[in-house]
């Protein structure tokens, strides 16, 4: 995720979300705030299971994503220092393994404050987090679209269990058909 958004106005909707965010909590990721960032707005959400707060604000989004500190990385900053001659300096960010089956994230590494007659170059590093949790089976059609001739007999339609192997339970889906420009009886 990359955004561009006016500092006061993310402060006050941060600061706002985070009201309902209880300090001490037994359940860490109600401790958390998620960012989210697409479709030229950025979306704060915070929670304690009985309160939801949702502030939604214009940006600039260079790069649609979300991930949440301290639910799928711990948040760092601090200083690299080089000495005369050194090329390469490696700091860490932590990766939190959630054990949460959802899509890949993402959060972006920003540098900021150069100094001893140096410039920024790259300025900024999009950083993906790879989901390594298994996916539920999925439900899919067979076809994109399925024909009939109106000649009184019933269509099947077809639906597809893919199994990714790990799951141990039953699934069931409910569907409903409805009018396209076709009546129902």
């Amino acid at each position: 995720m990359k955004i561009n958004v006016e500092r006061g106005a993310f402060l006050k909707a941060l600061g706002h979300v985070q009201s309902v965010v209880e300090r001490r909590n037994t359940i860490p990721i109600l401790s958390n705030v998620l960012i989210q960032a697409a479709k030229g707005q950025v979306k704060l959400t915070a929670t304690d299971l009985d309160i939801e707060i949702v502030e939604s604000l214009p940006a600039d989004v260079l790069r649609n994503g979300s991930a949440t500190a301290p639910e799928d990385y711990s948040a760092r900053s601090g200083t690299l220092n080089f000495a005369d001659g050194q090329t390469t300096k490696t700091f860490t960010i932590p990766i939190t393994n959630d054990g949460t089956a959802e899509p890949n994230e993402s959060l972006t590494v920003t540098f900021s404050n150069p100094t001893g007659g140096v410039v920024l170059g790259t300025a900024t590093a999009l950083v993906s987090i790879t989901d390594n949790d298994a996916n539920p089976d999925q439900l899919e059609f067979e076809a994109g679209s399925y024909t009939e001739t109106e000649n009184g007999v019933f269509l099947d339609v077809v639906v597809r269990r893919f199994d990714n192997g790990l799951s141990t339970e039953t699934g069931s889906v409910t569907f409903t058909a409805s009018n396209g420009t076709a009546g129902m009886r």
